[in-house]
């Protein structure tokens, strides 16, 4: 049983489904569209979406090959330009989280791929979780037994004692916008500040960040996404910075406010495993949230080897705590660690590590 149908939830029954019978359950209803904007896919995220079998094309992707960093005034600090593909052996993707969800969904339970297919059981919220015995119970009283748990979003059923050893209280001070900007979008001749003209791209395409200089915390960054047609924004500042009020020519507007907590001692207990936010949520300023939640559901590929039955649960997802749980610790770590004034030298050591990754294969 899966628990949770958002991106780790379907990229988690994309890989089980090959080899056993998938079940998702998720609680919101069907066809309600995936919180957020957009995300980029470092080469780390998109190796792991091309092992689930999506593509490029599919995705609506746009190749990032560097980005330029400004501060608050416009003016140029820093640009970079990297080929991804060359240096860590896969692109740079800048992805809209709707596509990438209908991407996993259809890897899911399309019957053409190899394996059954997954069942998604929409409006299901699970209430309470034996990790034991595996067996979830649902809001019409209804037990489920099932031989492994995976759950995206059973953070408080399954570990409350685990729980306290970590400060989840998860408040940074901080909020995100996340507003996107479609260039169709027609334009008011009337009120030349709204609406929007045709988006005008470089050749190479970049990630554009904006940072305050004056220790507000307060960022911008740009991308574009769903093949040039759409431009994300993701900006964050601090609570007590926050103004609510916005141009008509954003599409969409999505405030949320940044969580954080320490790393976890395990993401494991008896036949469940917690992966994506549920195990390691992280501030976005290294941009891992998606690639780490590709990772951890890659890393589910121990479960299709000859062999795993009921019996070698337990053994099997030991394993997979140990593989997962370090790696996505440091980046939970170092996202934190992020937010603060580090060096050049410091964020381009930390981006080697999250994107030179090839799987739990590699890691094993």
């Amino acid at each position: 049983a899966v628990i949770g149908g958002g991106i780790a939830g379907l990229a988690a029954a994309s890989v089980l489904r090959r080899s056993h019978h998938v079940t998702v359950y998720e609680r919101s209803p069907a066809g309600i569209q995936e919180p957020g904007a957009a995300v980029g896919l470092g080469p780390n995220g998109s190796k792991m979406a091309k092992t689930l079998g999506l593509t490029q094309d599919a995705l609506q992707a746009v190749v990032s090959s560097g980005f330029r960093t400004y501060d608050e005034a416009g003016t140029l600090v820093k640009e970079t330009k990297m080929d991804c593909k060359k240096a860590f052996g896969s692109e740079w993707w800048m992805v809209h989280r709707q596509d990438l969800k209908e991407a996993l969904l259809a890897t899911a339970t399309d019957p053409s791929l190899p394996g059954r297919p997954a069942e998604i059981v929409y409006g299901a919220r699970v209430e309470v979780i034996d990790a034991d015995a595996g067996i979830i119970k649902l809001p019409d009283g209804s037990s489920k037994e099932v031989d492994v748990i995976i759950g995206e979003r059973v953070y408080f059923y399954v570990m409350p004692a685990l729980l306290l050893l970590s400060d989840c209280s998860g408040q940074t001070g901080a909020d995100g916008i996340h507003p996107t900007i479609h260039h169709t979008k027609e334009r008011d001749d009337q009120n030349p500040r709204r609406g929007s003209e045709p988006l005008k791209y470089d050749p190479d395409v970049f990630l554009f960040s904006f940072i305050a200089s004056d220790g507000s915390k307060r960022n911008v960054v740009i991308y574009p996404c769903r093949n040039l047609q759409t431009m994300n924004f993701a900006c964050a500042v601090p609570d007590d910075m926050l103004r609510q009020s916005t141009e008509e020519s954003l599409s969409t507007v999505k405030l949320y406010q940044l969580r954080d907590a320490d790393p976890l001692p395990t993401y494991i207990k008896g036949v469940v495993a917690l992966l994506s936010d549920a195990a390691h949520p992280m501030v976005p300023y290294q941009g891992q949230g998606a690639n780490q939640a590709l990772e951890d559901a890659e890393a589910l590929r121990l479960f299709l080897k000859p062999n795993v039955s009921k019996d070698s649960v337990r053994s099997v997802l030991k394993r997979w705590d140990e593989l997962r749980r370090p790696r996505a610790s440091q980046v939970q770590t170092n996202s934190r660690i992020a937010a603060a004034k580090v060096s050049p030298e410091v964020i381009m050591k930390r981006m080697k590590f999250n994107w030179d990754y090839d799987g739990v294969g590699a890691a094993a």
